[in-house]
């Protein structure tokens, strides 16, 4: 596996968990909004 490809990879990962945990950082701080 060549290195430009293995970087792609790694930033496809990295771009999903980004997501991932930034809308359920928002999912939370809605919930903690709505808890009060």
């Amino acid at each position: 596996m060549t290195a430009c490809v293995y970087n792609a990879i790694n930033f496809a990962n990295g771009r999903e968990v980004a997501i991932k945990s930034f809308k359920r950082s928002v999912y939370f701080s809605q919930d903690n909004g709505n808890g009060k």
